[in-house]
């Protein structure tokens, strides 16, 4: 996927994109139509069953190409502050799934100055945003709340900028949102800067687009901004004097411009003593009951500690909830999901 496939979603994105964005639509309607029903239905679904297959066999959740998304910090951020001295910064942007990642390292290199090199981890199961930004803390433990929010790291709370700078603090680290730095005057980053080892600056653009069905379809134009405004981050933290960068994201996503057909909902709703959150791509519960149409997992062989089961629907397959939408998901196992770019 990181050398080959991930350039089919990349170019799927760049002709939806480029055909929203056409003064003349029409000529381009019946090449679109064919494009979304191939992307869906040959590489999504056919594809999707496929690499499902590959995981069928899987008890843990571990890849020998790939370390787990909860090693981040130990793996990337940890050998470049050892010292005491150096400084790191590390931008996560919700939803950035690695091809986007792939066209921003190209788009940092063409900038003069730059260097910019492009690796994953493994994502956290399930994908989604709580558990993506705790994996991607200093920590030893993560245990999921029964409601998916939040999620404990070594049993302190992560959700907002305030937990997670809390978590920080230990490091010698500091939480920061991607709008304060960009609004930011360049002298008091470079003031900032001085006063922390370690910077967490949390962006998000795609997610917050693709996560509402009113908006999910704008996803691609959020993609396009996001890059631009991710570029800009990057030039505001080198001319702070940082010179250690990372980019990062705590979950990729699947998206079909057309909304998909039954037959890519499962038709079972999820059984077990108890089921306590439901969402587009994944459940949470205790004791929850085998099923054809999901993978299950406990706790403990996703990495996590804690009693609560997890269950995500096979392949592409989507739940179906009411007023959710239908092209922008994440939360399974998909290799647009779970393989999270790390640049640097």
């Amino acid at each position: 996927y990181q050398t080959d496939w991930f350039h089919i979603d990349q170019q799927y994105r760049w002709f939806t994109y480029a055909y929203q964005t056409a003064d003349f639509q029409k000529p381009l309607e019946a090449l679109m139509a064919e494009v979304d029903k191939q992307y869906a239905n040959k590489y999504l679904y056919d594809f999707g069953g496929l690499w499902q297959q590959a995981l069928e066999p899987t008890g843990e959740w571990t890849s020998a190409a790939l370390a787990p998304q909860a090693k981040f910090f130990d793996r990337h951020v940890a050998p470049v502050v050892k010292d005491g001295r150096t400084k790191a910064v590390v931008i996560i942007s919700d939803g950035m799934r690695y091809e986007v990642a792939e066209e921003l390292a190209s788009m940092i290199r063409s900038e003069d100055r730059f260097d910019a090199s492009l690796s994953a981890v493994l994502g956290s199961l399930p994908s989604y945003t709580q558990l993506g930004m705790a994996a991607l803390l200093p920590q030893s433990s993560l245990e999921l709340d029964p409601d998916a929010l939040p999620v404990l790291a070594d049993g302190k709370p992560t959700n907002g900028t305030a937990n997670r700078d809390k978590v920080l603090q230990a490091v010698k680290g500091h939480a920061i949102t991607a709008a304060e730095v960009l609004a930011m005057p360049g002298i008091e980053l470079r003031e900032l800067y001085t006063k922390h080892q370690i910077f967490y600056v949390y962006h998000d653009v795609i997610d917050q687009t693709g996560d509402k069905a009113a908006s999910e379809r704008n996803v691609f134009k959020a993609t396009a901004t996001a890059l631009d405004e991710l570029v800009q981050l990057v030039k505001k933290w080198t001319s702070a004097n940082a010179t250690n960068i990372l980019l990062t994201a705590d979950h990729g996503f699947l998206y079909q411009d057309i909304p998909l057909e039954k037959s890519y909902y499962v038709s079972e709703t999820p059984q077990g003593d108890a089921v306590t959150k439901t969402n587009r791509r994944y459940v949470l519960g205790r004791a929850l009951k085998p099923s054809p149409s999901f993978m299950s997992f406990t706790s403990a062989q996703v990495g996590l500690v804690g009693d609560l089961d997890i269950q995500i629907p096979k392949s592409i397959h989507r739940i179906p909830l009411p007023g959710a939408g239908t092209r922008y998901v994440h939360g399974g196992a998909s290799l647009q999901e779970i393989v999270v770019p790390v640049v640097t």
